[in-house]
């Protein structure tokens, strides 16, 4: 789950203990990249957007691939 606070926005990403090990790791490069993608003006729970898909591919690269 990734929860927006304050202004400027920053997140808290919280992830279970009871998912497997690569599932924790999935799950946070997904969170990332929404809290990546959502600038302060554009900022849409739930948005797997363009915005997203460029984050999240930027993402994968910087730390899946070597």
């Amino acid at each position: 789950m990734i929860t927006p606070k304050g202004t400027p926005p920053y997140y808290v990403i919280r992830i279970s203990t009871a998912l497997s090990e690569e599932a924790q790791v999935h799950l946070l490069l997904h969170e990332w990249a929404h809290a990546l993608s959502w600038g302060s003006e554009s900022h849409r729970i739930g948005n797997h957007g363009p915005e997203w898909g460029i984050a999240m591919s930027r993402i994968w690269q910087a730390v899946l691939e070597d």
